[in-house]
């Protein structure tokens, strides 16, 4: 907090984040049930940077690593799941998923806020 100089030629701005809730789609990936039905499932995530040094330094490129976090999750809980549970169940996916990202995430320093 308060007032930083940057001396030009010396010093530089290494690293520019938005404290701001960010929006990740995520394209459609082909799953497989628990009873060997294809299912094509997306996602839509939506975040934020709660720590700047995380995110730089922890990772990275912290939206593919989120992204690819994203696919094995979705890929992992769809196939423990018959195909009639995949749309019964989808509050209870999203909920399970936003735990199970937001607790890697926060070693990014990122905050996952919803799924979509």
């Amino acid at each position: 907090a308060g007032l930083h100089l940057c001396l030009p030629g010396v010093e530089r701005v290494a690293f520019r984040a938005t404290t701001r809730e960010q929006c990740l789609d995520i394209p459609p990936q082909e799953c497989i049930t628990k009873d060997n039905a294809p299912l094509s499932a997306d996602a839509v995530i939506f975040y934020r940077i709660v720590d700047s040094v995380q995110a730089y330094y922890s990772v990275t490129d912290y939206e593919s690593a989120l992204a690819n976090l994203v696919l094995t999750q979705i890929r992992a809980e769809v196939g423990r799941l018959t195909l009639d549970e995949t749309f019964s169940a989808r509050t209870e996916l999203n909920r399970l998923l936003l735990a199970q990202l937001d607790d890697v995430a926060q070693g990014w320093g990122l905050k996952v806020t919803r799924i979509e």
